[in-house]
């Protein structure tokens, strides 16, 4: 729901069209950099999300991209961005003392900072004036209120899962145990399930893996060969950039009991605009489930907190969440709702 502060700025906007050029030429937008941790097509969909709001707002902002694939490089971005004083910083943070550094120096000299996809480490939030990006838990959530209607019953389950050492990773666990438990634990990662539900988790369950899709892919392989009986395995992180054409392959051999939901297979790491690949796995049956996220949406509200932030708004009391998009065998082809912006 777009605010009637927004709507109102719509609306003077509309009849500053009319106005002389000189009026238009006077007006200096905010300069916003959003920046990253890779130049991966998740950010290409953040990017594409700012640039809507860039069309929005012309005489109100100008967003420029920033990618960086590793923390020295993002903080040689985030030093230039604070020597230049920039209006306003939207980023998505490594954990690593430089890139903190830098932004220490970003709050010295009064530049906004948001961050997104990723919040600041324990510590450091005072740095950033609001996070923008998915709440894990709730994420977690919904994927264990999905799997609880594949499988009314509940069944043995194994979670995966990219680090043990990741605060969001563990969120996600968190949400996905207590849903499927019908009962909040008090932290994360939440109760390991134990007949709470009718949900079991496997003995060596929750499988963490890394970023590298065949180590995933042989963990993953060694879980279903060895449990042919498992009526569960979810992904809770560790699929994004996955290779499709080993992923098809190696899946194939599961796909009938996917298919007949024996096997309730599901992931929670893709996102909007990856809709060929996701489509030719529904349709080859090798999915039931995923929880898609929504970069596009992520970027068109951060420039519009930045540029609220620049005008005097109050700070916002809390994050600025987007929610995800629930995906099943009945609804995967109009899953995806990155057309409409409802921030």
């Amino acid at each position: 729901m777009i605010s009637w502060k927004r709507w109102l700025w719509l609306a003077l906007a509309g009849t500053m069209i009319s106005s002389p050029s000189s009026v238009l030429q006077a007006r200096t937008p905010y300069e916003f950099y959003v920046v990253s941790r890779h130049d991966d097509p998740f950010f290409q969909r953040v990017d594409d999300g700012c640039k809507q709001a860039e069309l929005e707002l012309r005489q109100d902002l100008v967003c420029f991209p920033q990618p960086a694939d590793d923390a020295a490089g993002q903080a040689k971005i985030l030093a230039d961005l604070v020597a230049r004083k920039v209006d306003g910083i939207a980023v998505d943070a490594y954990d690593d003392p430089s890139v903190v550094g830098e932004l220490k120096a970003a709050a010295a000299a009064g530049i906004p900072v948001v961050a997104w996809d990723v919040d600041l480490p324990a510590g450091s939030t005072s740095l950033r004036t609001v996070f923008v990006g998915s709440n894990d838990y709730d994420l977690g959530a919904d994927i264990g209120k999905l799997i609880k209607m594949l499988k009314p019953a509940g069944g043995s389950i194994c979670l995966q899962s990219n680090s043990a050492t990741s605060t969001r990773n563990e969120d996600r666990l968190w949400g996905i145990r207590d849903a499927l438990a019908g009962a909040h634990s008090p932290q994360a990662p939440g109760n390991q399930l134990n007949g709470q539900g009718g949900w079991t988790e496997l003995a060596g369950c929750p499988v963490y893996t890394t970023d590298d899709f065949a180590t995933t892919m042989g963990k993953i392989e060694e879980v279903l060969t060895d449990n042919s009986d498992l009526g569960a395995f979810v992904s809770a992180s560790g699929f994004t950039g996955f290779d499709e054409a080993s992923f098809s392959d190696f899946m194939v051999d599961h796909a009938q009991a996917i298919q007949t939901r024996y096997l309730a297979f599901v992931i929670a790491d893709t996102f909007e605009g990856q809709d060929d690949v996701r489509t030719r796995l529904w349709k080859k049956n090798l999915l039931n489930g995923e929880a898609l996220q929504r970069p596009f949406r992520i970027g068109y509200a951060l420039m519009y907190a930045l540029r609220d932030i620049k005008n005097g708004a109050a700070a916002p009391t809390g994050p600025i969440y987007i929610g995800v998009d629930v995906c099943r065998s009945d609804n995967w082809e109009v899953c995806s709702g990155r057309d409409a912006v409802t921030y």
